[in-house]
């Protein structure tokens, strides 16, 4: 009896679901709960050299890192944050821009006047790609070696926006994790229907 049961579980556990997109619930808890790891729907594919070079993000970290490796470490403010030369070099690299600095709304100064560059140093230390001794930030051993592999470093990346970062961190909004609660799902989503562009109530209604 208890072996006609727990057969019977396993099968609808691997039926395709019209709620998750035609997923089995075994998919949707590897895509919620291991995102881009083995038996997850969502995998990152290795990329040419060309494709990493076109992403922002992943070259933004990657010249933060190469500027605190040639410096070997960075003096941080007296409140922990990046000097200010670094964050105009950082900013005006124009890997990610921030639309209230290219609007004039707000000028660019400290780190804190920029999300971009914020985010950045933010994520490295969430990645334990930096470490922060006695005011001034170097790069980890670990960081060292994984900013030599794109496809590695992406993937990091990705997880930890996705899964350590808060981020109502910048919305204004309260704590919540709202969107960033199933990012993989979304992700699906935009894999399969991103070919044409589609407004976020589209996604929403999904969601």
């Amino acid at each position: 009896m208890e072996e006609n049961i727990e057969k019977h579980i396993n099968k609808i556990n691997q039926m395709a679901t019209a709620d998750f997109e035609g997923l089995s619930p075994i998919e949707m808890d590897n895509l919620l709960y291991n995102t881009f790891e083995k038996g997850s729907p969502v995998q990152l594919r290795k990329l040419s050299d060309e494709d990493y070079a076109s992403i922002p993000i992943l070259n933004q970290m990657l010249y933060f890192a190469d500027i605190i490796q040639k410096a070997g470490e960075i003096k941080l403010t007296a409140k922990g944050y990046l000097p200010t030369k670094m964050v105009a070099d950082l900013y005006y690299k124009g890997f990610l821009k921030d639309v209230m600095i290219e609007t004039g709304i707000n000028k660019l100064y400290k780190e804190t006047d920029s999300n971009v560059v914020n985010l950045i140093r933010l994520l490295a230390e969430l990645m334990s790609l930096t470490k922060k001794r006695n005011g001034k930030l170097s790069l980890t051993k670990a960081g060292e070696k994984i900013i030599q592999d794109k496809e590695k470093l992406l993937k990091l990346i990705f997880k930890t926006f996705g899964e350590k970062f808060k981020w109502a961190y910048y919305d204004g909004y309260g704590d919540n994790f709202i969107g960033q609660l199933g990012y993989g799902f979304t992700l699906l989503l935009l894999s399969k229907y991103g070919h044409k562009k589609r407004i976020n109530f589209f996604y929403a209604a999904k969601y």
